[in-house]
């Protein structure tokens, strides 16, 4: 699993306007713990480019190797946990780690 350096900054991490909804809940493979709706101050759609961005900047690291987009085509993959059953957009964990690094 990818980890947190340190603190982030991120252009991408904007709060959204106080009249737009939060994106439904989509899930992502979270052990023991019930569906829920959360809310995030922070655009969901994003969340695949602040990886990006986040690794670009040395603020984690991925012990593993990250496909190639060829091998992405079509298919769900999530580069937080190196896992094909959701993909990084949808991933719960990665989404609170991102929270938690702007609310601190």
């Amino acid at each position: 699993m990818a980890k947190l350096k340190h603190p982030i900054s991120c252009k991408a991490l904007t709060k959204p306007p106080k009249d737009q909804k939060p994106p439904p809940f989509t899930g992502g493979f979270v052990p023991n713990k019930p569906t829920q709706n959360k809310v995030y101050s922070f655009n969901l759609t994003k969340v695949d480019a602040l990886f990006d961005e986040m690794l670009l900047q040395k603020v984690i690291e991925t012990p593993h190797r990250l496909p190639k987009p060829e091998e992405l085509k079509g298919r769900q993959y999530c580069r937080w946990h190196n896992s094909w059953n959701h993909s990084t957009n949808s991933c719960v964990i990665f989404r609170d780690v991102i929270q938690e690094g702007i609310t601190t």
